[in-house]
């Protein structure tokens, strides 16, 4: 259990049996804590199954189980199409097995973040089925960032493993110094482009960098999130705050776009408890001018609610933005 954890591979506990005469045995053992959203019960092993992949927010097809019970096995898979099964015979070569190859995590940052899901839960299950509610209560900050080449290997990471939260798909190649190479020049192609990255913390604890973002001519060529932050609503805010640019979705998501939160707090940096701005103390800027100005306002978007009024060409046309600088210009004239 040790030596998954510190793999960045988090493990769970499936069983027919009585709760507290097998955490006790756990417990002696020194393992429990090692485990996230238990489930042991005399019920039906593929439902148990399903509920622990729901609680963690995975997909069945991330997900190991192993049993000694081949019909446990089959009815896990019935329940979780796409689930990896085996039995026992397994676990001797588990630290072998390329799937559970995982990444090197000695801190076991992964587990301590499922902890922190575990918790949300259980208190999400106090406050009912008012999961408003409890986003509200929750404190949600989320800061935007821009200096992308500083945090790559943790963002070449976010693009290459998300899927649930990955409206674009667009992957990198694996060898970090090539995808380097591959997003300074796919950024410089292309005129207005900006890419940011997202963090992301609340009382239950930080979440780090969960999300991506690359824009271009007001659409998104990548934009994605971590399953950590998954009914958090940070998709949902973040897209409209980048002036909901349109987004040609690439396979499955679990999440749609359109609601806008209200209990997401925008500050600096999420990694700072001692900081924070209220939606309400967040002056409005409007920006006039060439189109060029757009490159400014990307950066402005993090601090402050924006309002863009450029110029811009369409089907040999130049449209101007002027009833805001008519009226301006009215203003001027009227006696005080």
């Amino acid at each position: 259990m040790k030596n998954m954890s510190a793999r960045g591979i988090v493990n769970s506990i499936c069983s027919k049996n009585d709760f507290e005469k097998a955490k006790n045995e756990l417990v002696k053992h020194g393992i429990w804590d090692y485990f996230v959203f238990p489930k042991i019960a005399f019920a039906p092993k593929g439902a148990m199954v399903q509920e622990i992949i729901e609680s963690a927010q995975l997909r069945a097809p991330s997900v190991l189980f192993i049993d000694d019970n081949v019909m446990n096995l089959n009815e896990a898979l019935h329940y979780n199409p796409g689930l990896q099964i085996a039995e026992p015979a397994i676990i001797p070569g588990l630290n072998q097995d390329q799937r559970c190859k995982g990444k090197l995590d000695p801190e076991m940052t992964r587990l301590s973040q499922y902890k922190i899901l575990e918790q949300k839960q259980s208190d999400r299950t106090k406050v009912g089925k008012d999961n408003r509610e409890f986003l509200k209560q929750s404190g949600i900050r989320v800061s935007f960032h821009y200096d992308v080449m500083n945090e790559f290997p943790r963002i070449h990471d976010l693009v290459n493993r998300t899927n649930q939260l990955n409206f674009t798909k667009k992957r990198w190649p694996e060898n970090e110094e090539e995808a380097r190479a591959f997003y300074i020049k796919d950024l410089s192609e292309v005129f207005d482009s900006h890419s940011g990255y997202i963090k992301v913390s609340d009382r239950y604890g930080n979440y780090g960098i969960c999300g991506f973002y690359v824009t271009r001519h007001k659409s998104c060529h990548h934009y994605l999130f971590s399953c950590r932050t998954l009914n958090m609503g940070i998709e949902q805010f973040v897209w409209h705050k980048l002036g909901q640019p349109y987004i040609g979705i690439v396979g499955e998501v679990v999440s749609s776009l359109e609601e806008l939160p209200d209990w997401i707090t925008v500050v600096d940096d999420a990694d700072d408890e001692t900081v924070e701005m209220s939606a309400a103390s967040r002056p409005i800027i409007c920006v006039r001018g060439a189109c060029d100005l757009s490159m400014m306002t990307h950066y402005l978007r993090g601090k402050f609610n924006t309002i863009e009024e450029f110029q811009f060409p369409y089907e040999g046309w130049g449209i101007h933005p002027v009833a805001r600088a008519i009226g301006l210009y009215e203003e001027t004239l009227l006696p005080e």
